[in-house]
């Protein structure tokens, strides 16, 4: 693999930047595209104990003392625990995009701090139902708390990135479109398949970036199982199996508007199994309730497996449980004609313990904000590619409809106890 240039940050005693190295990297360390954190390592950097602060990025131009003291500052917040990037003070020449955020909830707060991270755009404005949280949101950024006609009316906003409830989505897509914003829209685009047809009519006709956050096609671990199978690394891919455990169920008062399982939890690995192995000929769904009689009272299911079954014979496979003690649960295994691919689970830490009695390792990590925030940062930057750099949108409105009408068949395969074929009208395609 060809090497890429990079700097190292190193951390002094009193944790600020000490100095910096250009240095080569490998090319599997390094995100094409992305101009934030490639690689690190945990950063809790002390006075007593300094440690390369482990942030890396590709050469920038305007690299500053500023930006290097921001980055360790960034990586060794014991807050944070690890660096995933960090946004100088300044931004690069030229005027940056700039980018209104809808919805301060749990997501929108990532989306916030990611949007903060590239020095390409700026985060000017928030708005949520809930006033409350989005002047919190607003005020922790320094930016102004609008209501939503307010900044769809705005010239002056480039983008908007749509972190609201599910049932908002549609709706603020289309109005963003109508005023000729770039949109980066949460999934999914809708709980209905019909509008989200709509919505991707609207998308073929809308000419800024429209991107839908599909974050996991981001995460560095399944991109590089992506790479290794396009490039032929283990022959043809034949079986897919993807595994997706929460640690535990949310509220019941959340299974009641989420849509159900297939829609709200599968429909990310939907989009893995698309993103992988392309669309399936038909879906077959299986599922149960297992672990919470309250959830299947709702109408849901919190146990399932789907298979995926292909033109030319390759079969995916897709299992989701609502529980699992242990912790966040998300793991890829592919099977090709010449070898197999596994990305595994990210853990706690790495630590490994051997003794007479037997060999113990961590845990993963608990939560899908652990897991996911690199894929979070590097799916925005892909964004701004698109918006800055006319680089083509890597995880599209049409993914999006893909991913919901997978769901939608899902569902049916459920209710009436057999195979489902995807056809041209479910997709729009």
């Amino acid at each position: 693999m060809p090497d890429v240039a990079g700097t190292m940050i190193r951390a002094g005693k009193d944790g600020r930047a000490q100095d910096w190295t250009q240095l080569p990297l490998r090319a599997d360390e390094f995100v094409p595209g992305s101009n934030l954190a490639v690689s690190w390592r945990p950063a809790r950097a002390s006075a007593a104990s300094p440690r390369i602060a482990a942030f890396v990025t590709p050469v920038r131009s305007d690299f500053t003392d500023e930006f290097a003291a921001e980055a360790v500052n960034y990586a060794m917040d014991p807050r944070r625990g690890r660096a995933v990037a960090s946004r100088p003070d300044t931004v690069p020449k030229g005027t940056p995009m700039k980018v209104a955020l809808f919805g301060a909830g749990r997501i929108g707060k990532v989306h916030a701090a990611s949007i903060k991270m590239d020095p390409r755009c700026e985060l000017v404005a928030v708005t949520d139902v809930m006033t409350e949280a989005a002047e919190a949101l607003a005020h922790e950024h320094g930016i102004a708390a609008r209501r939503a006609d307010e900044i769809l009316a705005d010239p002056s906003i480039d983008a908007i990135l749509i972190a609201s409830s599910t049932n908002t989505h549609a709706d603020l897509i289309e109005a963003g479109a109508k005023v000729g914003k770039a949109i980066f829209c949460e999934k999914p685009i809708d709980l209905d398949l019909k509008r989200a047809l709509e919505i991707g009519r609207i998308a073929n006709t809308h000419d800024k970036p429209m991107m839908m956050g599909f974050n996991r096609r981001f995460d560095p671990n399944f991109a590089a199982v992506k790479a290794a199978l396009e490039a032929g690394e283990v022959g043809k891919g034949e079986l897919l199996a993807v595994t997706s455990y929460d640690p535990a169920p949310p509220p019941v008062s959340y299974i009641k508007v989420s849509g159900g399982l297939y829609r709200d939890m599968m429909i990310h690995d939907f989009d893995m199994c698309a993103f992988l192995f392309g669309m399936p000929k038909s879906v077959m769904a299986h599922g149960s309730c297992l672990v919470d009689p309250e959830i299947g009272a709702a109408g849901d299911i919190d146990t399932a497996v789907v298979v995926l079954t292909y033109e030319d014979g390759r079969i995916a496979t897709i299992r989701n449980s609502r529980r699992a003690p242990y912790g966040y649960d998300q793991r890829v295994e592919l099977l090709g004609s010449e070898g197999t691919l596994e990305a595994r689970n990210e853990i706690e830490n790495t630590v490994v313990k051997s003794t007479a009695v037997g060999t113990v390792s961590a845990k993963p990590v608990f939560f899908f904000l652990e897991r996911y925030m690199r894929a979070y940062a590097i799916e925005w930057s892909a964004f701004v590619d698109a918006c800055v750099e006319g680089k083509p949108v890597p995880a599209t409105v049409q993914d999006g409809v893909n991913a919901l009408a997978l769901a939608e068949a899902a569902n049916l395969s459920f209710r009436e106890g057999r195979p489902i074929e995807i056809t041209s009208a479910m997709t729009g395609a």
